[in-house]
């Protein structure tokens, strides 16, 4: 490997100055460094860590189960509200109860359980629904048929609020059921009811609150306790530490987490005013934790032994890939474009490497192109002066030929050498010019031959306004319309000039004519085949306009041709469009 003196690498020290030895100071450093500020720092602080851990996983949990009961209370009081007042429920409900007529009271009978069935479908949380009288505990009108010993008013209450109330976790009043279900009971005032209040009782579907209780429980033999807004638990997973109906002792108001006797309490208040309380056993919370501390240690062994492994699998890694990079980049330096490149199997490298294979391509590509240009625009450059040969001389002759006709009133001679001499002047310019002054000097081209062939031909040309400014090569028209005049146009021929911008920010420019058409072989020598080409009238081929626009626009612009015998020959010409 060549070594580099100079001034900056005298004063630094010789192993820190190569690539492998600062991977290996960076990756030493990088391992020794962490594990043993962790090590040093563990014995304070993984404590605390842990109980944050937990703690923050518990009470994230905690909120999440409380979140997901109040979204139940809520689903039920809008259902509750459904069915007391919407679509006109109390009119139906109080026409029920006091009709004597058994077909309208039948009919009335459907149309309010077609409204609970469909507010329950509306609603998939909701489950039992049924209409009841709270002084005798008789159903009005039920979904289905509840348990036998069904009292809404026995349930435990999480809070009274007006004309709600909000009762905890408790058994379905679905027959056979074991699932614990949340509910709503409204009561409902119906005028002919004066001494009795009809109430509505909406419970959660079933195995949902079994379910949200379920996934927030940690594996640490965890129970819940629930406490109404008075502060008296109403519902206990751990009824000999927490008995029902007993007040709630909170020591420290305000905090979502403390100690009381043997247990962890973490708390969580809901929207409605009542706590969602979970206990844990101190013995098995502090279990885990000295679990996780050991298993903490054992792994921060097993990863310094891991990553020193991995370390020097990563510099012997690295260390080739970067050799092997260096070997293609000296391979250039000789111009050597086409040596195979080996790829190191690692995603980053075998990026670069397919990127250098494209920059040597792209290099050998320019090159070869820088070449090709070359040669093209000296033969350009040529044929351009061949036609600037003595231009004064030919203008010259050509206004004393047009002077002597129209002193002798030959007007058609006059026309004629008039045409001729803007075409030369046109054709013998330089540059770009705007596709209007083009197909000026094309209509004037036209003029021309139809003075010179003793045949008719139209030539319709068809331009989109907004191209008429724009600029394209000089000359470009002028040879596309000569070989269709060429290849075979003949009495009422017709040739067809259009010009249009497509879709993908092309100009097209047309040239389509009805003679007798080319074969395959005499367009591959219009294009391929300069040498064998004819040049006729005042043009010099197809082949001059097919260098000028690659000379122009490189591998952008094409120029195709479509022809057979018989049947006309198409001309398309795709030059890129420039607004400037």
């Amino acid at each position: 490997m060549r070594r580099f003196t100079d001034s900056n690498t005298r004063k630094r020290p010789l192993f820190l100055y190569t690539l492998k030895s600062r991977m290996i100071v960076v990756l030493l450093l990088n391992l020794i460094v962490p594990l043993a500020f962790i090590f040093i720092i563990t014995y304070f602080s993984i404590l605390s860590i842990f109980e944050n851990k937990i703690q923050g996983g518990i009470q994230s949990n905690l909120q999440q189960m409380v979140f997901s009961l109040d979204n139940e209370m809520n689903s039920l009081e809008r259902v509750a509200q459904q069915l007391s007042f919407e679509g006109g429920i109390n009119v139906k409900l109080e026409q029920y109860l006091t009709s004597t007529d058994y077909y309208e009271k039948y009919q009335l009978e459907t149309s309010i359980r077609t409204n609970m069935e469909l507010t329950r479908y509306m609603n998939p949380n909701v489950g039992f629904t049924e209409y009841y009288f709270s002084d005798t505990n008789q159903a009005a009108i039920s979904q289905a048929q509840a348990k036998a010993d069904f009292n809404p008013l026995q349930f435990p209450l999480l809070k009274k609020e007006g004309w709600f109330s909000y009762q905890g976790p408790h058994l379905s009043a679905v027959p056979q059921s074991s699932s614990q279900v949340l509910s709503i009971d409204r009561k409902i005032f119906l005028p002919s009811f004066k001494n009795h209040y009809l109430h509505i009782y909406v419970e959660s579907g079933q195995n949902i609150v079994d379910t949200i209780f379920e996934q927030s429980r940690p594996n640490m033999n965890a129970a819940f306790v629930i406490i109404d807004d008075q502060n008296k638990i109403v519902y206990s997973e751990s009824e000999h530490d927490f008995p029902l109906g007993i007040a709630y002792w909170n020591p420290e108001p305000g905090r979502s987490f403390h100690g009381i006797g043997s247990n962890y309490i973490f708390q969580e208040g809901t929207s409605l005013g009542w706590k969602l309380a979970l206990v844990i056993p101190k013995s098995i919370y502090n279990d885990e934790r000295n679990t996780w501390i050991g298993r903490y240690t054992l792994i921060v062994i097993l990863s310094f032994c891991i990553a020193m492994l991995l370390a020097w699998v990563l510099w012997r890694s690295l260390y080739r890939s970067i050799t092997g990079f260096s070997e293609h980049i000296v391979s250039l330096k000789h111009s050597d474009f086409h040596s195979p490149l080996k790829l190191p199997q690692i995603a980053e490298f075998d990026y670069l490497v397919q990127k250098f294979q494209q920059m040597r391509s792209t290099i050998w590509e320019l090159l070869v192109e820088k070449e090709q240009v070359e040669k093209l625009k000296a033969q350009f450059e040529v044929e351009r002066l061949l036609l600037q040969i003595n231009p004064h001389f030919i203008h010259n002759t050509l206004d004393t030929i047009r002077w002597v006709a129209r002193l002798n009133h030959q007007t058609e001679i006059d026309r004629l050498i008039s045409t001729l001499n803007k075409i030369l002047y046109y054709n013998m310019g330089g540059g770009t010019v705007t596709i209007r002054e083009e197909i000026e000097a094309l209509r004037d081209y036209c003029t021309l031959q139809q003075i010179r062939y003793d045949f008719v031909f139209d030539v319709n040309i068809q331009i989109d306004d907004k191209l008429l400014e724009v600029k394209i090569p000089r000359f470009v028209l002028q040879p596309l319309v000569e070989n269709a005049l060429y290849h075979g146009i003949g009495d009422d021929g017709t040739i067809e000039v259009k010009a249009d911008l497509t879709e993908d920010k092309f100009i097209l420019i047309e040239v389509i004519d009805n003679g007798r058409g080319m074969s395959e072989e005499e367009v591959y020598s219009l294009l391929h085949e300069p040498g064998k080409q004819r040049k006729v009238g005042l043009g010099i081929g197809i082949r001059y306009v097919f260098r000028m626009i690659k000379m122009q626009y490189g591998e952008r612009a094409k120029l195709d041709i479509q022809s057979a015998l018989d049947r006309g020959t198409s001309m398309r010409l795709f030059i890129p469009f420039e607004r400037d």
